[in-house]
């Protein structure tokens, strides 16, 4: 996998870590600082940190936010004051912060959205990605992320970061979901399993490739407690099991060997 780095942002980011700035890592540095990372179908990653300090402010800041100076075909980007930043410093993150995240893709296929790391910040504090084309929140702080497909092109709009999940309950009940919904893929048996005690819904399931191609979709599932979806002779491979009910969309990366 490609990891992204480009020497102007490199050097901004040197020098502020060597004047003991917004980002300098030392031990008694108790300012919360979020890594969001991107892998896009190419296969390539992208790294976005976010932090906040007292000093810094939501618009762009000298010091504390780091512009995109150079835009890969596949990436994701902040949005501030309509300019692009791979670094940005803000007043301070709570359940009233809204981020807005801006991507472009060269290829068609599987993206995914997840945290690479999390410095000082609260168990309590939720770390919510919306998607606002199908008006979906999903909690991407202690799982592998929220994985979708996408047509290539640029996507201004669609994606914010939030830290809270007060909003997303009044119009997807994502969490109470996925407490009532768990499910695996079992290598032995070579099937997907799915707990669903409480016999919610199950519209669709689908396996798709790590380049969005659907490769099995089962509909008419059985309302039962427990599902066992044969998926016969699958290849090797890293696969996205998605499960669509009437409450909503669960998604999970899974490993076959």
């Amino acid at each position: 996998m490609k990891t992204f780095t480009r020497k102007p942002a490199l050097l901004l980011f040197l020098i502020i870590t060597f004047s003991t700035n917004l980002f300098a890592q030392t031990s008694g540095d108790q300012r919360p600082k979020v890594r969001l990372g991107f892998t896009c179908p190419d296969n390539t990653h992208r790294q976005l940190l976010v932090t906040a300090d007292e000093n810094a402010t939501s618009g762009i800041d000298f010091g504390y936010d780091a512009e995109l100076n150079t835009e890969e075909p596949s990436d994701m980007y902040w949005i501030i004051e309509n300019v692009n930043f791979l670094i940005q410093g803000i007043d301070s993150i709570d359940e009233n912060t809204t981020l807005p995240l801006g991507l472009n893709t060269e290829s068609n296929g599987l993206c995914t959205i997840q945290i690479d790391g999390l410095d000082n910040i609260p168990d309590t504090l939720d770390i919510v990605l919306l998607d606002k084309e199908n008006n979906t929140y999903h909690n991407i702080k202690n799982n592998s992320g929220y994985s979708f497909n996408i047509v290539s092109g640029t996507y201004l709009d669609r994606f914010e970061l939030l830290f809270s999940e007060d909003n997303s309950l009044s119009t997807n009940n994502f969490e109470t979901l996925e407490k009532d919904i768990q499910f695996y893929f079992a290598n032995n048996s070579k099937t997907v399993v799915i707990n669903n005690p409480k016999l919610k819904e199950i519209k669709k399931v689908e396996m798709f490739n790590m380049l969005g191609q659907s490769v099995i979709a089962y509909n008419n599932i059985k309302n039962q407690d427990k599902i066992k979806l044969n998926t016969n002779n699958i290849t090797s491979g890293t696969y996205i099991i998605e499960i669509k009910t009437n409450d909503g969309k669960l998604s999970k990366k899974v490993l076959i060997k």
